[in-house]
């Protein structure tokens, strides 16, 4: 059976009253699950949708995703998940769209399903089950957007054969199953690969809304994180706000980003937990893994290469380079994409000869750990001198006044750009005092020279910045700014 939904309707004959879903005040077994799943596609292919159509899911609301996206694999449909706040993108010119967001019903949109409580009830009361439809090997099954960090996002195109590598390639690196609980939701490739692997796992899966993750955690003794840095980062802060403890968390693993070594010590100090590092991407899924030390937070190293991943350092003429020797990362893998849906232009960019580039620059060392030196599309060139942000990035995070920080390029006079700074401060933030510190840290040709006070720095829900974004809004403020006092 090449579906991914075989995973549930295993677990639901094989440990059919086990826990498969778990919210704050909500549980639903293995074989509840899939009769509604079997409903609601039974619902959805009444309503017209058929095999290999693209159905994108635009929830808020994360048990919905799961259960749709677990729907749209019965009807065998290429299944994708945007952000249900963000613009659906044209240019995958889908063929439905399902959503919770209110703001989305009243769209002239065609072949829009407006999807809420009423409507899974009524799912159920038809109660339409059908046989499931079939994947081939190779038919696209789930598009996974990228980050978007650094422009527009693409749609990583999944095969069956694909996706059911990437949710077994995803127990190298998970250490404790059981009681898990991902930050990362159904929209992102570590959400969605978390949950088709935990239903693999015959494990529950703990879904909890934007304001309850630390109740769930206290309630439910979750042993195991996976998070990016600022999402950990968010769920120490309430914890402490809440003065609940998270005594419960045996692991936690990081993706998404590099830990400053002060969040890590915060980690350690707040959970008493082992942290693991996860390097990876959306198109080739988990590439390093190591257990974090402090010394690793600072140089940036990302780990160990996981078994069912090669990973290559070479120039811009594809040769290998020796260890030590700084040049592109290039990864392949089992479990890897090989194309962006219907972009051929980023593909033929992105994937060369079987070898996925994503642009990361870094080296192996002599004991084969991956030791990253930044993103090659996010470095700042200051007059030839290139500058990594995401490191000034943990060090202002890290710094009393600041909640939130993001380093950008600002270009405005010609190809020199420089160095710019959106913060989010609290109301004893010194501004003298910070560029003292930054000077002292980087110097002061490496540091920030124009700062922007915002109320929200644009992140992914991953909780990546969104630097494209950010800079071109404000590189287009300063400018305005600039022209007004000429």
């Amino acid at each position: 059976m090449k579906n991914p939904v075989q995973y549930l309707l295993f677990r639901a004959k094989a440990t059919p009253n086990f826990i498969a879903i778990q919210t704050i005040d909500r549980s639903y077994t293995f074989i509840e699950l899939a009769l509604i799943v079997k409903m609601c596609a039974g619902k959805l292919r009444s309503l017209g949708i058929r095999p290999k159509q693209l159905v994108i899911n635009s929830f808020l609301d994360s048990f919905f995703d799961l259960i749709l996206t677990l729907s749209v694999f019965y009807e065998a449909c290429i299944s994708c998940s945007n952000h249900g706040y963000s613009p659906i993108d044209q240019d995958l010119e889908c063929d439905w769209i399902l959503t919770d967001n209110p703001a989305r019903k009243s769209e002239h949109q065609k072949n829009q399903i407006f999807i809420d409580e009423s409507w899974i009830n009524d799912a159920i009361q038809q109660n339409k089950i059908n046989n499931p439809n079939f994947y081939d090997s190779q038919s696209i099954c789930r598009l996974v957007l990228t980050s978007g960090t650094t422009g527009k996002s693409k749609a990583a195109a999944f095969s069956y054969d694909v996706l059911d590598a990437r949710v077994k390639q995803a127990f190298g690196y998970w250490m404790t199953p059981g009681r898990e609980l991902n930050l990362m939701t159904i929209p992102s490739v570590g959400g969605i690969i978390s949950s088709l692997s935990t239903l693999f796992s015959g494990c529950p899966i703990y879904i909890a809304g934007p304001y309850n993750k630390v109740q769930l955690i206290a309630k439910f003794n979750i042993n195991s994180l996976i998070g990016s840095p600022i999402q950990l980062r968010d769920l120490l802060d309430t914890s402490n706000q809440l003065n609940i403890a998270l005594d419960s968390i045996e692991v936690v693993r990081v993706a998404g980003g590099a830990l400053s070594p002060a969040l890590l010590e915060k980690i350690r100090k707040q959970l008493g937990a082992k942290v693991l590092n996860i390097y990876g991407s959306t198109e080739v899924g988990g590439v390093t893994m190591s257990e974090l030390t402090h010394d690793q937070a600072i140089q940036s190293a990302a780990g160990y290469p996981l078994p069912l991943a090669e990973v290559q350092i070479v120039n811009d003429r594809y040769e290998i380079l020796p260890p030590g020797k700084e040049g592109l990362i290039r990864v392949r893998s089992d479990a890897m994409a090989h194309s962006y849906y219907k972009n051929l232009a980023a593909t033929e960019k992105f994937f060369k000869n079987g070898w996925f580039y994503s642009g990361d620059q870094g080296f192996l060392n002599e004991a084969g750990c991956l030791v990253l030196s930044g993103r090659d599309s996010e470095l700042i060139n200051r007059g030839g001198s290139k500058i990594d942000p995401a490191l000034i990035d943990q060090f202002l995070l890290d710094l009393p006044g600041i909640e939130d920080a993001a380093v950008f390029g600002l270009s405005h006079n010609g190809e020199i750009e420089d160095i710019g700074a959106a913060l989010v401060v609290s109301t004893n933030f010194d501004l003298k005092t910070l560029r003292a510190e930054l000077w002292k840290k980087f110097g002061v040709s490496n540091s920030p020279a124009i700062f922007f006070t915002v109320a929200q720095i644009p992140r992914n829900p991953m909780g990546k910045v969104m630097r494209a974004k950010m800079a071109a809004e404000l590189t287009e403020f300063y400018k305005l700014q600039q022209n007004s006092k000429s």
